[in-house]
């Protein structure tokens, strides 16, 4: 991603470092995300401003999020100020630590992050105005079927994968999860690190919906869910045994990932660790290849 924001942009962070008193030798632009510029102002502020009229509503969603995160004690930036003219902009502060893109989490900063988003599932959310619904409308046996039909999948293969849905479809809970404030977007880039391996931070709120807590487990590699899986666990309250939560999260990871299959070109200026085509089914075989505990075993695909 470019890493010179466009004059306009830059002409907005001189006024925002002005405003905080700052002088413009201060600021000095960051990593692109894929929906905003993003600029430090001095070593305690970020300034973000969004690329599109579609991400300008995404960041207004954030200025509504972030304030309940932070009061609920997550690890999240504060809000400065938010402003709609004369261009859409946001200022936080800036978190310490380094993102997580191209690094290994140790088990304890995953672990805390399993904390963190039991205590984020069980916010309130009747006061989010802008958070959309995100309802779970995959079929993935139809999703098979026209993959087939379009020559991605072999019959033989597509059978075994109709026969491993149906085996996680026994441990689905009968009813449709309650949906829950979610951040949507749990890659390694979007996750914070200090020096002692902690998480420091979760940022980019953009894709917070709400929706089944499930799906904030599917933007995460899946070598990498059980330690935050345990950690969620240890936290919140549940009805549902843990069996049942791989099932609703594998359920989730494996149609993103052969939904992937539609989509073969690949992304390499992208930084999340999906990007590239063939990367969640990779993941999926890395977890069944290197994870041997009881319950992921009770959910390989039979035959």
């Amino acid at each position: 991603m470019e890493h010179t924001p466009p004059e306009p942009v830059l002409a907005l962070a001189e006024d925002a470092a002005r405003r905080h008193h700052l002088h413009p030798d201060r600021i000095h632009p960051l990593p692109a995300g894929e929906a905003n510029h993003v600029l430090a102002l001095g070593e305690h502020l970020l300034l973000r401003v969004p690329r599109t009229p579609e991400h300008a509503h995404d960041l207004a969603k954030e200025a509504e999020i972030l304030p309940l995160a932070h009061a609920a004690g997550l690890p999240v930036p504060h809000l400065i100020e938010h402003h709609t003219t004369p261009r859409p902009h946001m200022i936080q502060t800036l978190l310490p630590g380094h993102d997580l893109h191209g690094h290994h989490p140790t088990t304890r900063l995953l672990t805390e992050l399993g904390h963190h988003l039991a205590h984020l599932h069980r916010l309130p959310t009747r006061t989010l105005t802008r958070t959309p619904h995100q309802d779970d409308t995959s079929r993935p046996h139809t999703l098979i079927r026209r993959l087939h039909h379009t020559g991605h999948l072999d019959p033989d293969t597509a059978h075994w994968l109709h026969t491993w849905y149906r085996h996680l479809e026994t441990h689905l809970p009968p009813h449709p999860p309650e949906t829950v404030l979610i951040h949507g977007d749990l890659t390694p880039a979007n996750l914070l690190t200090g020096h002692d391996g902690t998480l420091t931070g979760i940022v980019d709120w953009g894709d917070a919906a709400l929706a089944d807590p499930a799906v904030d487990f599917a933007k995460l590699p899946p070598h990498r869910l059980t330690p935050v899986l345990n950690g969620y666990l240890t936290t919140l309250d549940h009805e549902d045994s843990d069996l049942t939560w791989r099932a609703r999260i594998l359920h989730h990871q494996l149609t993103w990932a052969l939904a992937r299959l539609k989509d073969p070109h690949p992304h390499p200026d992208a930084r999340h660790w999906s990007a590239p085509p063939h990367s969640r089914l990779l993941g999926l075989l890395r977890l069944f290849a290197t994870h041997l505990d009881p319950t992921w075993r009770a959910l390989t695909p039979p035959g």
